[in-house]
């Protein structure tokens, strides 16, 4: 029968046989007498009493369990005896015994405040996932902004949860390294060397002078705080600057490199539209370079500017890297403007082309206007400068636009006619009437109803060169025009057009006078009701019975 023996290690009260207390008190006198006088001997013994306790712990399935010598062996084999370890030099003694001695540590999550910013969650992130901490960091702002804040949440419960590194065994375990005297020891002492070394680093003389010049302990302190502030604006910024220059960059990756496959405004893909407008044989892959450089360069630079914030620590670049990219970004800025310059340049002069289009209609006579609505096939009915890209039934592309202004106005003339004006850019003006020649619209005339293309074409070799058409349709003085609800946007025009045909005009009969046209339909108001009884009562006979004979029934036909 064996004696029991209470003891307190590592803060733990444990039921002990005499042996095994024997032996084990032995085991740490030997411990201790490896230590050299000048380490922190408390804090070692303190440390390997604690770990020894908790392998106890693992060991017995009650507080009552008695604590054996065979108990005690293990966890010196665990441990490691005294004589495996030389304070003088880091290497074991019999490294083949080490390792079977050491086996692998599994690694705990735990916070590393050594090595923090915040709550050093990231640090010791990164040593539980062996992933250097700077690219935790980085992963943890990008899901902060991308997630509108909401990891920042993540960030506080792991903040709470996790516990802090703070005994010796806990920051080993967090590392994954083996917990036994020589690992403790090395910690230890490395922590103290540390600290050492930092209290040796301290400029004394320096201080001795400031004190000699009449500084106190409240200016070092004022200073010390503005330090602080300086330092936490500093890494404020940082953030900031990785966050504005990280969005833009992945928005200008993502935004240029798919670009191929996008549609532009809905109308053609980029790679259709930039060969329609380009004015030289660079690739397209080329230009999208081009803008990545010169827009996304100055970004790269504040991402690095930020990073350099946050680890002041961080290696700066050589000068070569940083001409290297500062000659791009000139070189890209200065491609964008020597395109911009050629693309004004293939612009600079327009040309006309102008053709005459008898009209057959006479005075009394009435007309009917209309857009042809056949050709709108879906597409906008709405007049604009916009355009896009399909193929003719040749299946040849070709460039449309709906760019057609629509004008009216009155002639001396016995009978009407309709004058098509095609307009078109280029380098010389020649090469802008020609371009303009080459524009395609027409016009169909039938039975009193005159149809206007919405759209006019050309051939995608002629590029886009802003062609546009003017449709000026002349009507003798005494004719009838009825205009259909669908050309509305066509013929908003200034007063600089001469455009008789007003806007809120259309779907009402309008008699052609030389300068102006009166509603004849418009009883509500009093000043066409006014010019209407001031004109001619046969001539108003004779037109009633034109709207009731004739407009009327193509009305209704079309």
């Amino acid at each position: 029968m064996n004696k029991t023996i209470n003891i307190n290690l590592g803060g733990t009260f444990f039921h002990i046989d005499e042996n095994a207390y024997n032996h084990l008190r032995s085991y740490l006198e030997a411990v201790r007498a490896t230590l050299s006088p000048e380490d922190s001997i408390a804090e070692i013994m303190d440390d390997i009493e604690a770990r020894i306790a908790e392998l106890f712990n693992e060991s017995i399935s009650n507080k009552d369990q008695v604590i054996t010598l065979g108990s005690v062996k293990e966890v010196i084999e665990i441990m490691g005896q005294p004589e495996a370890f030389d304070p003088d030099n880091d290497e074991p003694q019999n490294s083949a015994q080490n390792a079977h001695a050491e086996p692998k540590t599994p690694k705990q999550l735990f916070r590393d405040e050594e090595n923090k910013y915040l709550g050093g969650v990231a640090s010791g992130l990164g040593h539980y996932l062996g992933v250097d901490c700077l690219w935790i960091r980085i992963i943890w702002l990008l899901l902060f902004f991308f997630s509108s804040g909401t990891f920042f949440m993540i960030y506080i419960l792991f903040w709470i949860l996790v516990p802090v590194a703070k005994t010796t065994s806990d920051k080993l375990k967090m590392k994954g390294e083996p917990i036994n005297i020589s690992n403790i020891e090395k910690r230890v002492k490395e922590g103290y060397e540390k600290f050492s070394d930092n209290v040796k680093s301290v400029d004394y003389d320096k201080y001795g002078n400031q004190v000699k010049r009449g500084s106190n302990q409240i200016v070092r302190l004022i200073g010390n705080l503005l330090k602080g502030a300086l330092t936490v604006l500093a890494k404020l910024l940082g953030v900031l600057m990785l966050i504005f220059s990280v969005t833009p960059l992945l928005a200008l990756a993502i935004g240029l490199f798919s670009a191929g496959s996008l549609e532009f405004w809905g109308k053609a893909d980029l790679i259709e539209y930039y060969q329609a407008v380009s004015v030289t044989q660079i690739p397209f892959w080329a230009l999208l370079t081009i803008v990545f450089l010169a827009i996304g360069l100055p970004f790269i630079v504040l991402f690095i500017v930020g990073l350099k914030l946050l680890i002041p620590n961080l290696k700066s670049m050589g000068w070569t890297p940083k001409i290297l990219i500062f000659s791009l970004w000139i070189a890209s800025i200065l491609a964008l403007i020597f395109f911009g310059a050629q693309h004004a340049s293939y612009t600079s002069v327009t040309g006309q082309f102008q053709r005459e289009i008898p009209l057959p209609v006479a005075k009394n006579d009435t007309l009917t206007l209309s857009m042809n609505q056949r050709l709108f096939s879906g597409k906008s009915s709405e007049r604009d400068d916009d355009f896009f890209i399909k193929m003719d039934v040749d299946n040849n592309p070709i460039i449309v636009t709906n760019n057609v202004r629509l004008i009216v106005r009155a002639t001396q003339n016995q009978q009407g006619f309709i004058k098509v004006d095609s307009y078109a850019n280029g380098a010389s003006l020649e090469q802008a009437q020609e371009k303009a020649m080459q524009i395609n619209y027409q016009t169909q005339f039938a039975n009193g109803v005159l149809e206007l293309d919405p759209f006019l074409t050309t051939a995608l070799e002629n590029k886009f060169r802003d062609q546009h058409v003017e449709v000026i349709v002349y009507l003798p003085s005494g004719s009838v025009l009825w205009a259909d609800h669908n050309t509305h946007s066509y013929h908003q025009n200034t007063r600089a057009y001469n455009d008789l045909l007003d806007s809120g005009y259309e779907g009402h009969y309008l008699k052609v006078l030389d300068r102006e046209l009166n509603c004849l339909d418009c009883a509500s108001d009093e000043n066409q009701q006014d010019t209407l009884n001031n004109q001619d009562t046969e001539d108003i006979k004779n037109i009633n019975i034109e709207i009731q004979g004739n407009i009327k029934t193509q009305v209704n036909r079309a």
